[in-house]
């Protein structure tokens, strides 16, 4: 039987992705030779009631690949840049169940923006680049 509302099916955990943006709402990002590293946060949403850490997956050109968030309270966030698709997954960490999230980084961050009112030409310019890089 589901007890709670983010028990239920239609409320699974979900990557959010979203620029950091400047104040006219334009993304922000490090130029790097001539390509732009967009700065984004990444969070989780619809986060179930037991779950206590996020395991997230990145691409293996980062660095660091491999990241565990804690910060609940945060919505297991974090900060990152990307030039470039891949799919971004995620294990969030229960105290009765695992649950995987995954997307690929342009499909996160149009849905975030879909329906926001705050799409704008620079968003819709960065989500291209990112698409085709």
């Amino acid at each position: 039987m589901l007890k709670s509302k983010s028990d239920q099916p239609d409320n699974r955990p979900e990557i959010q992705i979203a620029f950091r943006t400047n104040e006219n709402g334009d993304p922000l990002y490090i130029d790097d030779k001539g390509t732009r590293h967009f700065k984004i946060r990444i969070s989780i949403q619809n986060i179930p009631g037991d779950s206590y850490a996020v395991n997230y997956q990145l691409h293996p050109s980062y660095i660091s690949s491999f990241r565990e968030q804690r910060n609940r309270e945060e919505d297991f966030a974090f900060n990152t840049t990307t030039y470039g698709d891949y799919i971004i997954s995620a294990e969030v960490m229960g105290k009765k169940i695992n649950t995987i999230a995954s997307g690929l980084v342009s499909d996160l961050i149009n849905k975030y923006y879909s329906g926001s009112g705050a799409v704008n030409n620079a968003v819709t310019a960065a989500i291209t680049k990112i698409k085709l890089a």
